[in-house]
């Protein structure tokens, strides 16, 4: 049964490859389709003309529900003697199905299933915006409706107009078949993968069919209360109708046929929320005591997928997976469960499993897997063995066994076709599977207690192409120029102090890790293979002097060693350095020309000179934790920097020019330093800035000619200072694009804070008042445009010549009051901000 402004055409109109009509057929079975009342194949009436006879649509889907289905089910059965039919049904085509096996429950036996496509009962929370927003206003339109005497929605003709109108735009290599799909995307929700561009001509071309009026005012009903209920006449008919001024619900739970839901996350007419409900409403009981839940889901890698849930199985309850019938693709999930006998028994009704997740439980054996499987999860289940032979399974792809307490892996349980392993988090100290898994694409290590790789097998493994061996206890280095195709190593997190010539023979390496390790040299020969490397990690070493081979380095980690002087490394394609935490005598950046990203965070750095002015393609500068000395020079040539950290330096004095080639600089971070005073020339040539960060110092005052050039200014933090005043209208005036004004934690005063306030509510700028975040502050959100704050002033202008009489009686009768009473607790709850009151002598 079809859906709203549907036909039957809706089944097949998709061709004999993909209409679902033709595929029931094509699997012998026999295929009734139903059209609604008032549809284009459904108008015929004993007495009534549809196009004359407005009485003819005095109709909502309750009728079609209550006495249509029933008659085309007494067709069926009186034609194919059966007692019993499978029922179909499409959006409202599951919305009639529930009318009557509610209404009239004893229908209930003629159905042996009923598939719900996306099932439309509890409308609430739907997500379409646009008809929502109809729905609103659904009284007024249906009166407006009523008086113009549409009862037919669309009416006649229009269906024809727009059939037309497709076969002009939207063919399918039409200029504007987006915007015909764009039509459906606005109505259903977008997923462009799911409507093909040359059937939109087709679904265009016969046109929405009509229905009543009264339909769509009903589904309106639901959407608005809430509530999947009767027609909703008004108090007084209703009282005459149901003998109650409220409609009565529709009772679900009456329902005894086996009903599948699916749904889609991206539908924005039924959504997942929406389904909830309806499970909530119609099984409340059963959804509690099941351990199982099944849906269709979409996957990119295997298209449509029967996905199945069980939460809290045992050796009791087990058998439930028996229920669940299906010849799909399934992946199934087994979370937080005690099996102790998983048997062939136990798939015997979803043959078809490609994936088996069983996390979080606690399974002492797995006895049998499908062979069908393409991945097998074993996370996180306390296995301590593995007796299984996974060998017999060759459509297997991945295996995870990840969080475990594996030590030992035996022999022959592995098909070659494995190409992802992973055995992370176990308590490996080797690794030896002989010549099983040479199809190994990754192969994952970390987390174990492997001491040494002398039983690896290296040859064995021809295709590796990631190997993850990081945080283990592994303190010398085999060679590894048996993986030729390893691009992926992670040595970090290790007991290495030497490499010798581990990495001899990796010419495809292109990411090495080598972090928290202890070693104390590295040589120009230790790399010299690897000439397609790109990304090397080094820090958290002991590294007190290193020398490179030239290659073609992007991104080079050398933070948080014992280097004193910066490499001399000939690395004309480096990028991104980071040497942080290290203590230099002296830089020196000739050899890297092309560096984008630079950190010298914590390297003990007085004075740069004109250390940098090589490095014309800096992008990110990071120099906070040092002892900087700033002069005219420092940055100069620096004319593509966008981020410059200049925090934690003790920074007092800005000198003039310190930033005249950053016109292009957009953040800059001077926080936790000492400044007292700014001039107004520290930021003239920052046209660019977008963020100045200016919190964590020792401002007393700063004046609004400090912000004059930073016209593209939209973050201001000027916290934790020891501000008592600042020219706010003046700022708020020049720094026009300003959304984020911080203050928080200053000195201002009572009454300063108070007027700060009364100008934010006349000016209309919005402020943060989180009690839960701060103490104290401004999240300065919104500057409105000098068209609407002047429109604000007139309006506060004509409120006060109405309200200054009030306002002069209040100030006079409770000023004093006002005086003695207020205090810096109250403003800081009031205004969340901090008050500084003088002592008064």
């Amino acid at each position: 049964m079809h859906g709203l402004f549907g036909t039957s055409r809706d089944f097949i109109i998709m061709g004999p490859e993909r209409g679902l009509g033709y595929l029931l057929a094509d699997k012998g079975y026999d295929v009734w389709i139903g059209n609604a009342r008032g549809s284009e194949y459904s108008r015929k009436h004993a007495v009534l003309n549809p196009d004359f006879n407005p009485e003819y649509w005095d109709f909502s889907f309750h009728e079609i529900g209550y006495y249509d289905l029933p008659a085309v089910l007494n067709l069926i059965k009186q034609t194919t003697k059966k007692n019993q039919i499978s029922y179909i049904g499409n959006s409202m085509g599951t919305t009639v199905f529930y009318v009557l096996t509610s209404e009239r429950p004893t229908y209930n036996k003629n159905f042996n299933v009923m598939i719900a496509l996306a099932p439309s009962a509890y409308m609430s929370h739907m997500s379409n915006p646009l008809i929502k927003a109809l729905a609103s206003i659904s009284d007024y339109l249906n009166r407006l409706g009523q008086f113009l005497g549409f009862n037919e929605i669309p009416p006649k003709g229009f269906g024809r107009l727009l059939g037309l109108s497709s076969e002009i735009f939207c063919q399918k290599d039409s200029p504007f078949i987006e915007y015909c799909r764009s039509i459906f995307f606005l109505i259903g929700g977008f997923n462009p993968e799911q409507l093909n561009k040359s059937a939109v001509v087709h679904i265009f071309r016969d046109g929405p069919s009509p229905v009543s009026r009264l339909q769509l005012v009903h589904f309106a009903q639901s959407i608005n209360f809430g509530y999947f209920r009767h027609f909703d006449f008004g108090p007084s008919k209703n009282v005459q109708k149901y003998g109650k001024t409220k409609p009565p619900i529709y009772d679900l739970s009456r329902i005894s046929v086996p009903v599948n839901l699916f749904y889609s996350k991206g539908d924005v007419l039924c959504t997942p929320k929406t389904m909830r409900v309806l499970v909530i409403v119609c099984f409340i009981r059963s959804v509690f005591s099941m351990t199982c839940q099944e849906e269709m889901v979409y996957q990119r890698v295997y298209g449509y997928i029967y996905s199945i849930t069980c939460s809290n199985l045992n050796d009791t309850n087990v058998h439930e997976l028996n229920y669940i019938v299906t010849y799909n693709q399934v992946r199934l999930t087994i979370d937080n469960s005690i099996l102790t006998n998983i048997t062939s028994d136990t798939f015997k009704n979803i043959p078809n499993t490609i994936e088996l997740v069983i996390k979080n439980s606690l399974v002492s054996q797995l006895y049998f897997i499908p062979k069908t499987l393409k991945l097998l999860s074993l996370v996180n289940n306390s296995l301590t063995t593995l007796q299984n032979d996974f060998g017999n399974s060759h459509y297997l792809r991945s295996i995870n066994l990840s969080h475990n307490a594996l030590n030992t892996f035996p022999l022959g349980i592995l098909h070659e076709s494995i190409e992802e392993l992973d055995l992370s988090h176990n308590k490996y100290e080797n690794f030896d599977v002989k010549c099983e898994v040479t199809q190994t694409i990754r192969l994952r290590l970390s987390y174990n207690r492997i001491k040494t790789l002398d039983q690896f097998p290296f040859k064995c493994l021809p295709l590796l192409n990631h190997l993850y061996l990081d945080f283990n206890d592994l303190a010398q280095l085999p060679q590894f120029e048996s993986l030729s195709y390893l691009t992926k190593l992670f040595l970090n997190n290790n007991d290495i102090s030497k490499i010798d010539d581990a990495f001899l023979g990796l010419e495809n390496l292109n990411e090495l890790n080598l972090a928290h390790n202890k070693i104390l040299i590295i040589l120009a020969n230790d790399f010299r293979d690897l000439h397609q490397l790109k990304t090397l990690n080094l820090q958290h070493n002991a590294l007190h002097n290193i020398t490179l081979p030239k290659i073609n380095l992007i991104e080079l980690n050398l933070e948080n060693n014992n280097l004193k002087l910066m490499p001399n490394l000939t690395l004309s394609a480096l990028k991104k350095l980071r040497v942080s935490h290290n203590t230099f005598l002296n830089v020196n950046f000739e050899s890297f020309g092309k560096l984008t990203h630079l950190s010298l965070s914590n390297c003990s750095i007085g004075t740069l000179n004109a250390h940098l002015q090589n490095l014309k393609d800096l992008e990110f500068l990071d120099l906070s934790f040092n002892a900087l000395d700033l002069d005219k020079n420092t940055f100069s040539g620096l004319e593509n920097l966008r981020e410059l950290d200049l925090s934690w330096n003790r920074l007092g004095l800005i000198p003039s020019l310190t930033f005249s080639s950053q016109s292009n600089l957009e953040k800059l971070n001077l926080s936790h330093n000492s400044f007292k005073d700014l001039t107004e020339i520290a930021f003239a040539d920052l046209l660019e800035l977008r963020v100045l960060d200016l919190s964590f110092n020792r401002l007393e005052h700063i004046t609004d000619d400090v912000f004059t050039f930073l016209r593209n200014l939209q973050q201001l933090y000027l916290s934790h200072n020891q501000l008592a005043f600042i020219e706010y209208n003046s700022i708020v005036s020049r720094l026009r694009k300003v959304r984020v004004f911080d203050i928080r934690y200053n000195n201002f005063s009572c009454q300063f804070l108070i007027d700060l306030v009364r100008y934010f509510n006349v000016s209309r700028i919005t402020f943060g008042t989180r009690l839960d975040e701060n103490q104290a502050g401004f999240d300065c959100e919104k500057i409105v445009s000098s068209s609407n704050l002047t429109s604000a002033v007139l309006i506060v202008v004509i409120m006060f010549l109405i309200l200054s009489s009030i306002i002069i009686f209040i100030a006079r009768r409770y000023f004093r009051v006002l005086l003695t009473n207020i205090n810096s607790e109250e403003i800081q709850l009031t205004y969340n901000s901090y008050c500084y009151r003088p002592r008064l002598a």
